[in-house]
């Protein structure tokens, strides 16, 4: 299998009812979709509720809100679902913080 056939695409989005649905497939088959959920109350449950569809030998980008928080290997997020969760939300969250940082028009920065 060509690698950029191993990876995989887990796509966590923020539902406009504040929940979270996920949706993953290959990054090299656009609109195949190996499985999906909507509903469920964090990024550690979609991750955790993925995790286990994931084929062996992948790689998964994990991304956010259309964000990509990073890369792991499939054993990782079997193995260590809530480690590869709490990395997700603490890269997201910095991402975010520095771009609210970096907005000049944020009213929630005004002093």
């Amino acid at each position: 299998m060509p690698k950029l056939e191993s990876i995989i695409e887990l796509r966590i989005d923020t539902l406009p009812n504040g929940e979270y649905g996920w949706n993953a497939g290959f990054s090299a088959r656009p609109g195949d979709c190996l499985d999906n959920e909507l509903g469920l109350a964090s990024y550690r449950d979609c991750i955790a509720r993925a995790a286990p569809i994931f084929p062996d030998n992948s790689l998964v980008e994990v991304r956010v809100d259309g964000i990509s928080a990073g890369t792991w290997p499939v054993h990782a997020l079997h193995q260590t679902a809530p480690a590869v969760a709490t990395e997700v939300d603490q890269r997201i969250g910095a991402l975010l913080l520095s771009s609210r940082r970096l907005d000049p028009n944020d009213p929630s920065l005004a002093a």
